[in-house]
């Protein structure tokens, strides 16, 4: 590519991507229609072959753009709505609440392995239509793609296999459905192959990208939340006594450290953007910690500072590729934080370990202590 003599501030050229920063050109880019998600042919150029590389893999919504992309999405659009999220609150809080009860009080415990992990699979589960009986092997064949895509290069045949197995396991689950309706989301989309608004291949993708979106990278930033929570004791009890927003709080929380550090997008044809040439075929690193982190956007971008930062953040993307299950994830952790706060002392950090590779961030591991409130309700 070409450009001025100086390159802007928005342009980080690094040896593999150019990195965009800033939250004005990652926003004007993510909403260009020229760039487009590029997963297919990442696996494609790796060798996978089959699964979500395969002939299957063009059906997701990952990988559609244009007139088909809107049309698929404004169908199945409903079933995320916050509205329909919402009915899963109950049922969220006393997950939370049940595995709380069992955390031990006043000694270390790994939080990623006692909570976050069981409470989003299990809120997750539920929201889809899937018995907690099958998230093992689920989550199996998830792990298998994700350790998979951090080198595709020799690991490419997994990346097939795990994606082969979730496939499978979606497009039973829908003709499950035919026979047993349900409410669920698994059972929504059924009832939408048998009226023929999308199709069954589009429906099992579907699932699998809210199980591949849904599990790992919440599970990190909720993590991350707790990690950032506990060196805010003051935050966390005004959280317990309802006297600051806890959706606020999570908003600048996702904002601050969120689990996505950026996106990469591929451009369909030749783009000028503010006199850099980028040539067709190109691809770009969209730097989502940086757009999040903009001085030209946010008064203190450094800092956590809910009145300060008050605009909107990228930690969901942004354009028409935005976060289909943003609804969910906000109401996961809104739930969490309203069953863990009333309950426990803002809790104290004893080791972590953080996730590895250059992709998703947050701990694996969050060794914690906690000491339970005397009552639930009672001021800290």
């Amino acid at each position: 590519m070409s450009s001025t003599d100086k390159d802007p501030a928005w342009l980080d050229r690094r040896a593999r991507l150019d990195w965009i920063r800033g939250y004005a050109e990652a926003a004007k880019l993510l909403n260009d229609p020229r760039l487009k998600t590029d997963y297919f042919s990442l696996f494609l150029a790796a060798g996978a072959n089959q699964g979500l590389a395969g002939e299957a893999g063009k059906r997701s919504l990952l990988n559609l753009h244009g007139l088909e992309h809107r049309r698929l999405r404004s169908e199945i659009a409903p079933v995320f709505r916050p509205r329909a999220v919402d009915r899963m609150r109950p049922f969220a809080r006393a997950t939370a609440e049940r595995l709380l009860a069992d955390c031990p009080d006043s000694k270390p415990f790994d939080f990623m392995a006692a909570f976050t992990h069981p409470y989003i699979a299990h809120t997750t589960a539920h929201f889809l239509g899937i018995p907690m009986a099958d998230v093992a092997q689920l989550t199996a064949a998830l792990n298998l793609m994700s350790e998979a895509v951090l080198d595709l290069k020799n690991c490419a045949h997994d990346l097939d296999k795990g994606a082969e197995q979730l496939l499978a396991y979606a497009r039973a689950s829908l003709r499950k459905r035919e026979i047993q309706p349900s409410k669920d989301v698994i059972g929504t989309l059924s009832e939408m192959v048998s009226a023929e608004t999308i199709d069954e291949l589009f429906a099992a993708n579907l699932i699998v990208t809210v199980l591949s979106a849904g599990l790992e990278p919440t599970i990190l930033q909720l993590g991350l939340i707790i990690e950032e929570l506990a060196l805010r004791p003051v935050v966390w009890d005004s959280m317990a006594t309802d006297t600051a927003s806890t959706p606020q709080i999570i908003e600048e929380l996702l904002r601050y450290k969120s689990t996505n550090p950026g996106v990469v997008r591929r451009f369909e044809e030749t783009v000028e953007h503010d006199n850099i040439r980028f040539p067709k075929g190109a691809r770009v690193h969209i730097s989502i910690d940086s757009a999040n982190h903009d001085a030209r956007r946010y008064t203190k971008p450094q800092q956590f500072d809910v009145e300060a930062n008050t605009g909107s953040h990228m930690a969901f993307g942004f354009g028409p590729h935005h976060c289909l299950g943003a609804p969910l994830v906000r109401m996961q952790m809104q739930e969490a934080l309203r069953a863990l706060t009333p309950r426990l002392h803002c809790p104290e950090v004893t080791g972590a370990e953080q996730k590895k590779g250059d992709g998703l961030t947050g701990p694996v591991r969050l060794n914690v202590k906690v000491q339970r409130r005397e009552a639930v309700g009672v001021d800290p």
